[in-house]
């Protein structure tokens, strides 16, 4: 078994060498390049369709910020010329022509590789006028774009947070309706074990007892003898750590190292926090709570995308008002355990 495991090296190695030696299919490449007119604005990412005669590059981004640039190439005369703007800024728009119009999808609204958008325009380049479509069932960016039978199949991309997706939407411009027609790719879960060490850590180590202690009361927690100083460094110390790991395996899931992907996430992370039953003033809290509370936000995610009839923006407002609630339930809480001992003591005295 060894011996035949040795001989595998020595045959790619051999393969390789014939391969070199082997003569080229075609020795001469065939075609020439001619250069032509300039864009008349640089930026990159550019969105490109061809209506008859006429070329068009939509969208793009400069020094990573989208524009909504759409410029006309008149291939005859070697021309450009500007046209109706997009209705809103786009980078790495994905465009498809289909019966004399031009169709966007999607695109990155803030900067390069963050505000995937769900918009959908259609413009038609003898009125020289955009117009709203139905929105993508998801938000999108990156998208690939074909036209099919009279439709248009939007495949691909990468979604919120710069994640890559493998979706497989159909959309009909006839209709105005959206479908999808293959099973979309389940949402991978990790980070399982860093939940189970981060509650044995809390709930069976001093160290998450001094923990509780301080976000309890960091007087009180000082009184008890607790080195209130070094237990808030290893916390942070901890904190950095978790979020450079989690760094490096969002890396490796999308493939790219853009450090502005997390951006904005703050708020759904505080939210799970809550959700999952920590309390904002300290003292209380569990890590499968935590997680419990991921999921529910994982839900209304997944409801919301699926859906189709709703923006991408729901999300961020649901999860804004269920923060909101559970802050309310959280103080109301507060309030009522507070209300015996305060009774009592008003009777004392």
């Amino acid at each position: 078994m060894q011996g035949g495991i040795a001989v595998i090296p020595l045959l790619f190695a051999g393969g390789l060498i014939v391969a070199a030696l082997a003569p080229a299919q075609s020795q001469t490449p065939s075609g020439t390049w001619t250069q032509k007119a300039p864009m008349p604005a640089v930026r990159g990412e550019v969105a490109a369709a061809a209506v008859g005669d006429k070329l068009f590059a939509v969208g793009g981004g400069v020094a990573g910020k989208a524009v909504p640039r759409n410029e006309e190439y008149d291939i005859a005369t070697d021309r450009w010329r500007p046209r109706a703007p997009l209705p809103q800024a786009r980078d790495h728009v994905g465009v498809a022509a289909l019966n004399g119009k031009i169709y966007a999808f999607g695109g990155f609204t803030s900067s390069v590789h963050q505000g995937a958008g769900d918009g959908v325009f259609e413009y038609d380049p003898l009125a020289d006028r955009w117009q709203m479509l139905t929105p993508m069932q998801a938000p999108r960016a990156s998208v690939g774009v074909a036209a099919l039978d009279g439709r248009l199949h939007v495949i691909g991309g990468r979604g919120l947070d710069g994640v890559t997706v493998a979706t497989h939407d159909v959309y009909d411009p006839a209709t105005g309706k959206w479908w999808s027609v293959g099973a979309p790719l389940p949402r991978a879960r990790d980070h399982m074990a860093v939940v189970a060490a981060g509650a044995v850590l809390l709930h069976f180590t001093r160290f998450g007892t001094n923990v509780y202690a301080l976000g309890g009361s960091r007087y009180s927690t000082a009184l008890m003898g607790v080195r209130v100083a070094p237990t808030i460094v290893r916390v942070y110390m901890l904190s950095s750590v978790l979020a450079g790991l989690s760094g490096i395996v969002f890396s490796f899931y999308t493939a790219a190292g853009y450090a502005l992907s997390a951006v904005g996430v703050e708020l759904d992370t505080i939210a799970a926090v809550v959700i999952g039953g920590t309390l904002l003033t300290g003292g209380a809290g569990f890590m499968f709570g935590t997680l419990m509370g991921l999921l529910i936000q994982g839900l209304i995610q997944t409801y919301i995308t699926f859906d189709g009839n709703l923006s991408s923006w729901w999300t961020k407002i649901v999860t804004g008002l269920l923060l909101f609630a559970f802050i309310a339930f959280q103080q109301t809480l507060v309030g009522l355990a507070k209300r015996p001992a305060a009774l009592a003591a008003g009777g004392t005295s």
